[in-house]
This record gives structure tokens, C-alpha cells and sequence, in this order.
């Protein structure tokens, strides 16, 4: 019975995130050009306006049944709708297994709802990157409510938060004996880390902005990723945050180094996608690969066994 439960709880996600992704291909298409993602209701094809049916909207299936084209003119859908509501199955997902992994054990309430904040901000990062990547904005009706969100879930679902040792530590310096209820020490060290590592996103962001139009006389980053770095150390706090910054760095020169060489302008690659995906990773893999950048390789580097 209970791993009747488990397969209804992944299956719940996989289904959701495939819905959720529907609403993101919405919100790609209609934010960028300053339009409701609720008015009009019904989806629409953008060649010939058409409204499109409720059974030729239905997340991945539809796509395949209609050989990737519009019923009425029979224009091409392009495979990003496709992309995205997989995508989005995916991430939901990979929250729901990493804040409930298989066992007999059925998952309980605030795994659940972990789980679901995980898969929110996962949908912010896959909407944020398609738009930061098609128009080079990334826009503030998703960051900023991110920002509080993130510092709101902390408090609510402190294990959010999943490094807050560093924000122990500092607790346990100021406040010293004189600390408040287990229960709202918990909290407060969570939101104290979401805030730090809001603040931390957006300093580093601003830190490389100021440094990068010094040394190559132009933007080097946008406002727009200030606030989205911020948003994401909202999620994951300040360590979290800046090795996700990190990551993003690497990927990001990666990919821009072979168009660097051929000649082409490497600040007009957006770099929003390459921070949503350091951000997806400390999410899921945070503690492993915390482990690996500050402990693991430094020891290896020392020659330490």
C-alpha cells in the first residue's frame, strides 16, 4: 500500500509539472510583449488567432497527436512548447524525489509542500531562462515576488533552507544562551539565511555589473540578473547561491568561449539560463556539490588524502 501511495505522489508531480509547463509556454509567449497571462483565458495560436480547443491543449499529448501544427492553419507549433511542459514534468518531478525518495515510508505533509515549493521556484527558473534566452529580458513580475517568496517559504518550511550552519553559527554568537523556542529558532535561522543569501545574490551580481563595464567599457550584466540571482539565493541561501553563481560561470564560458573565438559578441549571450541551472543544481544537489567544491577538491589539491 505504501508504495501504491509513492507512485500516486510521483505520478501527482509528473502530471502537475506537465500542466504547470502549459502555464509556463503561456507566460513565455505573453510577458515579453507586456500581456495578461490570464486575459484572454484561452490559449490562442499566434499565426492565425484561433482559440485553441480544450482537447488540443492537453500537456505533451497534444503536441504529438497534431504533428507539431495548428488544427485551423496548420502552422507550425514550435517544439518549445513541447520542450518546456517536459522539462517542467521533469524538474517536479526531481523535487518530489529529492524531498521524498523511494522507501516504504509514505511521504507526509511538509515533505509535500517542500517539495511543491521546490517545483515553483524550478517553474520561475525554466520561464526565466526561455524568456531571458529568446529576448534578453527577464522579467520583474517573476523575480521580485520570487525574492519574497523564497524569504517567505523559508520561514514557513525551514528545511527550505538546506545549509544553514553558517546562520547557526552567527545565531549562536549573537544571541548566545538567550535564544528563543526550538521551534522559531528553526525559523529564524531559516529566513535569516534566505535573506543573507537574497542580499548575496544580488551584491554579486552587482560586484561583477561595476567590474565588467570598468574593464570592457559595456554591460557585462544586466539589473534584471541582479534581481534573479537575488531571487535564487532566496531560495538557497548564501553559500548555496554563490556556488550556483559559480556554476553558472563555468557553463556559461563553456558555451561563450567557442563563440567568443569565432568572432561573434559574447555579452549578447544572456546569461539568466546558465544561473537557473546552477540554481536547479545547488536545489537538488547543494550538499554533494558543496562538499565537492569545499572539501573534497581543496583536499585534492593539497594533496591531502
Amino acid at each position: 500500500m505504501e508504495k501504491l501511495v509513492s507512485v500516486v505522489y510521483y505520478a501527482f508531480f509528473i502530471s502537475v509539472g506537465a500542466a504547470m509547463g502549459s502555464f509556463a509556454n503561456v507566460a513565455i509567449y505573453r510577458l515579453p510583449r507586456n500581456m495578461s497571462v490570464n486575459n484572454p483565458t484561452r490559449s490562442f495560436c499566434p499565426f492565425c488567432g484561433n482559440k485553441i480547443l480544450w482537447f488540443d491543449n492537453i500537456p505533451l499529448v497534444s503536441y504529438i497527436l497534431l504533428r507539431a501544427k495548428c488544427r485551423f492553419c496548420k502552422a507550425p507549433i514550435s517544439f518549445r512548447y513541447f520542450l518546456v511542459e517536459a522539462l517542467s514534468s521533469f524538474c517536479f518531478l526531481i523535487c518530489a524525489y529529492h524531498f521524498h525518495p523511494p522507501g516504504n515510508k509514505p511521504p507526509d505533509m511538509t515533505s509535500f509542500f517542500l517539495a511543491l515549493s521546490a517545483s515553483a521556484f524550478s517553474l520561475a527558473l525554466i520561464i526565466c531562462s526561455f524568456i531571458d534566452a529568446a529576448h534578453k529580458i527577464i522579467p520583474d513580475v517573476i523575480d521580485i515576488p520570487g525574492i519574497f517568496a523564497g524569504v517567505g517559504l523559508s520561514f514557513l518550511l525551514p528545511n527550505l533552507q538546506q545549509d544553514t550552519e553558517p546562520v547557526k553559527a552567527l545565531f549562536r554568537l549573537i544571541f548566545a544562551e538567550n535564544r528563543f523556542s526550538p521551534w522559531l529558532d528553526t525559523r529564524l535561522i531559516a529566513l535569516s539565511s534566505s535573506i543573507i543569501g537574497a542580499a548575496t545574490g544580488a551584491v554579486v551580481i552587482l560586484i561583477v555589473a561595476i567590474l565588467g563595464k570598468k574593464i570592457f567599457k559595456r554591460e557585462a550584466m544586466g539589473f534584471g540578473d541582479v534581481k534573479y540571482l537575488a531571487m535564487i539565493g532566496a531560495f538557497l541561501g548564501f553559500k548555496f547561491v554563490l556556488i550556483a553563481f559559480v556554476i553558472a560561470c563555468l557553463v556559461g564560458t563553456v558555451v561563450g568561449l567557442p563563440i567568443l573565438i569565432s568572432g561573434k559578441k559574447y555579452h549578447e549571450i544572456p546569461f539568466g539560463p546558465f544561473l537557473s541551472l546552477g540554481g536547479f543544481v545547488m536545489l537538488i544537489w547543494g550538499g554533494k556539490v558543496a562538499y565537492f567544491v569545499l572539501e573534497l577538491y581543496p583536499r585534492w589539491v593539497m594533496g591531502e588524502s
